[in-house]
């Protein structure tokens, strides 16, 4: 399970450089075109799905073997957390961090804890893996 948490750091983190490049430079042409809730392109639907085969790949051995709930559990925290991780390493590789007005803060909104603003969905991003990696862990054989 920590390679699967380090592989989605590793992930997290390109992912968000790719994802600032495009936005700044355009460098995905019609694939930055605005598809939802107008901030979401095709370019951010096809990095979600990358990364959940990146994150299901190593798994398929368990899959093959019937362990249904730990594999699902797994790809599914790992996607949570590739998308929480992959926002804050935007911003850290903007230099800015999110703020009240950030587009991450629109449906949950967020909080202030030590000067920092923190949306709220941070929060049960990292409660849902926690559970989520528990779950795993039980159904480890």
């Amino acid at each position: 399970m920590v390679a699967s948490i380090v592989e989605v750091v590793i992930v997290s983190w390109l992912f968000a450089w790719l994802d600032l490049n495009a936005s700044i430079h355009g460098t995905c042409g019609s694939y930055t075109s605005y598809l939802c809730f107008g901030h979401f392109s095709y370019f951010n639907i096809l990095m979600v799905a990358m990364a959940v085969t990146v994150f299901s790949t190593p798994l398929i051995g368990s899959w093959v073997q019937g362990e249904y709930v730990k594999v699902a559990a797994i790809v599914t925290g790992d996607t949570v957390l590739y998308a929480m991780l992959e926002d804050i390493f935007f911003f850290i590789q903007a230099g800015s961090w999110s703020n009240p007005q950030s587009w991450t803060t629109w449906i949950f909104s967020g909080f202030y804890l030590l000067g920092l603003w923190i949306p709220s969905w941070y929060i049960g991003a990292i409660v849902s893996v926690i559970i989520l990696y528990a779950v795993a862990f039980i159904f480890t054989d």
